[in-house]
């Protein structure tokens, strides 16, 4: 037993205990379940490498090469299927199954070791230059099990590699962050030939996977509280919702904000707002206004450019912070349609506007009559009087009976008319609430006679 192997895979299993620790420590419901799955098939593996070489016998290597070979077979299932789901790469299930049994059946085929020679003809542990080694012979069905290992890795990078150059709602952070495993696994199994007899650099390869799954989970926890802050509001439609993290690079958005601004449609995720000049008159000032005074209040968004709208439209800007664990992850940008709330607004201003513009004329038709009424009582008066006065003198100075008549009809008419002009300006000082009612004494055989020559 060579003490530099147990160190070697026994450091192994330890970093990978660690690293699945975190990876607890981190979880959230939301996770993909393939990469919690990852985590305890390499934590099996790794295990299963350190007890291999714990123990270096044929019976004990057998039982512990099965659990290595559990790890490879199904290993690069669940990798393909996590790069599946988080590029948004829909496989049915039927294929998803198909893919799985074929996995089953190349590693129950490892139980035919040390029995068969279907997966190893021959299978012995040594001590070579002071090292344990084992010593194998390879069957029909381990060249299988590295077919259907070339092809998921096949699969996983192409898809990779599409949703690089086609999908923009995909991460290209996450994109690299998966590629990075799948490269080193390949270079893993390829340098396992090269290396020195009892030592295997798969441990290592699985240990660089579990560190970039690590990162993945990171990101997608991110995504995840954005899509949550999505999901919570997409039903109600006329809500727009757009994530950024702090450092303003766009995480998503929901199908109503796209509409709402069109520069978001084809954005690719984890790329910065910041310099691009769609976003410089609208969310970049929004988000500058909400660090710099921790709230965004009476802040309104006017477009014409939503599709499937007539005319202006107008939302409403919220922004809240993202919060995960306590901490702020992100921005939430809300736009809220206010359209019809503000058509309302308008609507009852116009109306007010048209009431104030009526009531204007009004006050100016008043007051123009009161101004008429008072230079007609001017203009009238004046003639009036002056006839009176003529005929006050006829009175005064004629001695013929007949002139004398006329002339008193004439003062008497002439009162009467001084009377109703009166009469005129009272109303109209009834109408501005300025008329005194002032008590006064009347001779009413005198009026009655007045009438009677005014009508006669």
């Amino acid at each position: 037993m060579d003490e530099v192997q147990i160190l070697y895979y026994g450091i192994g299993f330890l970093i990978s205990l660690a690293l699945s620790t975190v990876y607890v420590y981190r979880w959230r419901k939301n996770f993909d379940i393939n990469i919690t799955l990852i985590f305890t098939v390499i934590m099996l593996v790794c295990i299963s490498y350190f007890m291999m070489y714990l123990k270096p016998d044929t019976g004990a290597a057998i039982i512990c090469i099965r659990f290595v070979y559990f790890g490879g077979c199904f290993l690069p299932y669940f990798i393909l299927m996590c790069v599946f789901n988080l590029c948004h790469i829909h496989v049915g299930r039927f294929i998803k199954t198909l893919l799985f049994l074929g996995s089953g059946a190349v590693f129950i085929s490892t139980f035919t070791i040390g029995t068969t020679d279907l997966f190893y003809k021959s299978i012995k542990a040594i001590y070579m230059d002071g090292n344990v080694a084992l010593i194998k012979e390879y069957g029909i069905m381990h060249s299988v099990f590295y077919l259907v290992l070339g092809a998921y890795y096949l699969l996983a990078i192409l898809s990779l590699i599409y949703s690089y150059m086609k999908k923009k709602p995909v991460s290209r952070v996450i994109i690299l962050l998966l590629l990075l495993p799948e490269t080193f696994a390949i270079l893993g199994y390829i340098l396992n030939h090269f290396m020195k007899p009892g030592f295997e650099i798969m441990p290592v390869a699985y240990l660089f996977a579990l560190v970039m799954y690590l990162i993945v989970a990171h990101k997608i926890s991110l995504y995840n509280v954005g899509d949550a802050v999505v999901k919570s509001v997409v039903e109600s439609g006329s809500t727009g919702v757009v994530n950024f993290d702090l450092k303003e690079r766009y995480l998503g958005s929901n199908k109503t904000a796209r509409r709402i601004i069109p520069a978001l449609d084809g954005f690719r995720i984890d790329r910065s707002i910041v310099g691009v000049d769609e976003f410089k008159d609208n969310i970049l000032d929004w988000i500058e206004d909400f660090k710099n005074t921790g709230k965004c209040l009476g802040v309104i968004y006017e477009t014409d450019n939503v599709e499937g709208c007539d005319g202006k439209q107008i939302y409403n800007v919220d922004i809240q912070y993202m919060v995960e664990g306590g901490k702020n992850k992100g921005y939430s940008v809300f736009l809220k349609d206010d359209t019809q709330n503000r058509r309302y607004i308008d609507l009852l201003d116009r109306y007010n506007d048209e009431l104030q513009q009526k009531a204007d004329i009004a006050i100016a038709a008043d007051q123009a009559k009161s101004r008429f009424l008072a230079q007609m009582s001017h203009e009238i008066r004046t003639p009036i009087n002056t006839v009176l006065g003529m005929n006050e003198m006829i009175l005064r100075e004629s001695s013929d009976p007949k002139v004398l008549e006329y002339a008193t009809d004439i003062s008497d008419a002439g009162r009467n008319l001084l009377s109703i002009i009166n009469s005129i300006l009272d109303f109209s000082k009834l109408e501005d609430h300025k008329r005194e009612l002032v008590p006064v004494e009347y001779e009413f055989a005198t009026m009655v006679h007045s009438l009677e020559n005014s009508i006669s």
